[in-house]
């Protein structure tokens, strides 16, 4: 341990030789720190003890009043959310201009109707049915079209519908010969009165004049009372065929009870009208 040596002439500390002058400074400056950093520790320690302070008292602390708790709600029932399937969007029906032409702007395409088709099973629709009212039935067709002139003149559509029918013929013959030359006589007398006759063959090779035909039984009966009181012998043979009718029809109508007004108006002019059904 080297010594270090206070004494001296200039009364400077002496360092041990060797050392450059600032080392030497430095050495000197360390050793002042050192004994002052030791005296100040002493006389802390034993002139200035620490004083202890006696324990603070525990305050107790001031009950604090409860605090109020806001009511708890109770939680709301949410309903689960509804599951809605996709829809598929039908396919697009939307027609394109034509050639040539180029669609407007802003101008949306007409869609294309679709045609309605009947399902597996259905019926088909019955066809629309109207109303016509008939006035009469007629056999001759010039009857028919005077009564339509007729009834046009009163401010009625009336109209003509020819047809097909199964009618009861009824014939007013005169004699009954066995042959021609037979019945010349008679058809001599005939047109001597004024009669048109015309010889006709009958049922089983024999022969008559035919004095008139129609399909009104009581028309044929008149005509065999006139022959009657001429001293002739009527016979009325009758006989079903197929002949043409001409049927008198006025309006058309979609409801039956649409046919009430004019049918009235055609009894006040006489006739005897009868709704029927047309398809």
């Amino acid at each position: 341990m080297r010594r270090i040596d206070l004494s001296g002439d200039s009364g400077e500390l002496s360092a041990p030789s060797g050392l450059t002058p600032r080392a030497k400074r430095l050495l000197v400056l360390l050793v002042i720190v050192a004994i002052l950093g030791a005296g100040a520790f002493a006389a802390q320690k034993y002139l200035f003890p620490e004083a202890k302070l006696p324990p603070t008292p525990a305050r107790p602390l001031a009950q604090l009043p409860p605090i109020a708790q806001p009511p708890v709600k109770a939680p709301e029932l949410v309903p689960p959310a509804r599951i809605v399937p996709p829809v598929k969007s039908p396919p697009s029906t939307l027609v394109p201009p034509p050639a040539g032409k180029e669609a407007k702007l802003g101008e949306p395409l007409k869609p294309k109707p679709e045609p309605t088709r009947p399902g597996p099973g259905a019926r088909p629709a019955p066809p629309e049915q109207r109303y016509s009212i008939q006035v009469v039935s007629c056999v001759e067709e010039k009857n028919a079209r005077s009564l339509v002139r007729s009834l046009q003149a009163e401010g009625l559509s009336a109209r003509i519908v020819r047809g097909r029918a199964t009618l009861t013929r009824h014939r007013v013959y005169v004699g009954h010969f066995s042959s021609p030359e037979e019945a010349r006589e008679m058809g001599d007398r005939l047109h001597a009165e004024g009669i048109p006759a015309t010889l006709e063959p009958m049922e089983k090779g024999k022969y008559g004049y035919l004095i008139s035909s129609s399909f009104v039984l009581n028309d044929a009966i008149d005509r065999a009372h006139e022959l009657l009181k001429k001293d002739y012998v009527p016979s009325i043979r009758s006989a079903q065929i197929q002949a043409s009718v001409y049927r008198v029809l006025v309006g058309r109508f979609a409801h039956r009870t649409e046919t009430n007004e004019p049918i009235r108006r055609l009894k006040e002019m006489g006739y005897s009208p009868i709704p029927v059904k047309e398809s």
